[in-house]
């Protein structure tokens, strides 16, 4: 995986700042490009409209996909509930990318870069085990539970504030310096 993290750090170097943004926003969450796509225009709509507080839970920096079944819920392809370090949402609400999946894939391309954008939620993944973090809490990150397990099981603040805590640490490497100073 030290490829993809090599990879990563030379697109996010490369590519405009909206694409940047997005590709750390990805990386971040271990959202699929689109469902990152999806929740930063989600994310910008909702600040504009003065009702952020519809999906993003201040208490915990965590993005309630599940409040958007439309857009998150899909059968065997969903997203209930993602982290966001402060300074990564600051950022994304100060730049409001407007991006979909295909063109981040076009500016990856366009920077001579090979399109590994996928690669982003393995590296997700195996950072949050390699960290110590439960089979269990990677696959409620990734969606691959039922939703019914994740609200029964693990929406309760003592837990979410212990998930939250040991996955910001895990996936501190992701916002690059440059990026905080954007913030």
């Amino acid at each position: 995986m030290g490829d993809t993290k090599s990879w990563f750090k030379e697109a996010v170097e490369k590519l405009p700042e909206k694409y940047s943004v997005t590709l750390v926003f990805a990386a971040d969450t271990g959202l699929r490009p689109g469902e990152a796509c999806e929740s930063i225009s989600l994310l910008s709509e909702l600040a504009e409209a003065g009702r952020l507080g519809e999906y993003l839970n201040a208490q915990f920096n965590m993005l309630e996909h599940f409040r958007f079944p439309k857009l998150f819920i899909r059968g065997c392809k969903n997203c209930y509930i993602s982290f966001v370090p402060e300074e990564l949402l600051k950022l994304v609400l100060a730049i409001k990318p407007k991006v979909k999946a295909n063109g981040l894939r076009s500016a990856i391309e366009k920077a001579g870069l090979k399109v590994r954008i996928k690669d982003l939620r393995k590296l997700f993944a195996t950072t949050l085990r390699e960290n110590g973090i439960s089979e269990e809490v990677i696959d409620l990150l990734e969606g691959r539970i039922p939703q019914s397990i994740s609200l029964r099981h693990y929406y309760k603040p003592d837990l979410l504030r212990s998930i939250r805590k040991k996955v910001l640490e895990a996936i501190s490497w992701v916002i690059e310096p440059e990026l905080k100073a954007k913030a």
